[in-house]
């Protein structure tokens, strides 16, 4: 049986462009542990590229690939997306897509 789709989703609270203008597309894509398949991708780019880079300790013009997201991004990803993580039972990372 083929892996089901992602689903895509985008919060009421992140809509729009980023605040930046910047034309990158940053995503939260939830993998199940030892799966090559996100099983949800949320958009959060309105957040923009300061604030990750800020999260993260990556300079903001350097913010161009994927970032695995750990305990001690938790509670800014929560704080800046509404996105909560269940490190638990899976794996995240913030995918940086240019437009």
């Amino acid at each position: 049986m083929p892996s089901p789709r992602p689903q895509y989703w985008c919060p009421d609270q992140a809509r729009g462009r980023n605040p930046e203008g910047d034309p990158t597309k940053y995503l939260v894509a939830r993998y199940a542990k030892d799966e090559d398949t996100p099983e949800t991708v949320t958009d959060v780019s309105p957040v923009g590229a300061d604030a990750f880079a800020e999260l993260l300790a990556v300079p903001a013009d350097r913010l161009t690939d994927v970032y695995p997201l750990r305990p001690e991004h938790a509670d800014g990803l929560h704080r800046l997306t509404g996105v909560a993580l269940d490190l638990d039972r899976f794996e995240y990372f913030l995918e940086a897509e240019a437009d």
